[in-house]
């Protein structure tokens, strides 16, 4: 019988960890490793860690600096699209810039993902990013 098999991807990735910037590290060696076995090319698992990386500075910085909570990453692939969430408990704080946030965090996760969406709600903020990949 000739073709291939299909390309088995890890389970889900789900971690929950305290709001501190020495967190950052350490998620983002696990996230590099369950990216490793997602079959992704190395731009893209680069693309992917950038994007996440930002999406946890902002929930650390602006959601939670004044209020020290966790925040959760969830992660799923399937044999067209990566799914990033990353979820926290504090609400970011506007800033000085036109689209209502300091600095170019959302800029770049917008320019390394296919789709990333941003709510706000009483509960925290969650950041939805999206990446087709195969």
């Amino acid at each position: 019988m000739s073709g291939s098999a299909p390309r088995q991807h890890p389970p889900p990735l789900d971690l929950t960890f305290p709001a501190d910037s020495a967190q950052l590290a350490p998620v983002r060696a696990t996230l590099r490793s369950w990216l490793g076995r997602c079959g992704l090319s190395r731009r893209a698992a680069e693309d992917v860690l950038i994007a996440v990386g930002e999406a946890c500075a902002n929930a650390i910085e602006h959601g939670l600096r004044h209020n020290p909570g966790r925040i959760r990453l969830t992660a799923e692939a399937s044999a067209t699209r990566l799914r990033v969430t990353v979820r926290d408990t504090g609400r970011w704080r506007p800033g000085p810039s036109g689209d209502g946030y300091r600095g170019h965090g959302i800029a770049l996760m917008r320019a390394v993902m296919h789709q990333v969406d941003i709510h706000l709600d009483p509960a925290g903020t969650t950041v939805d990013m999206q990446r087709e990949i195969g």
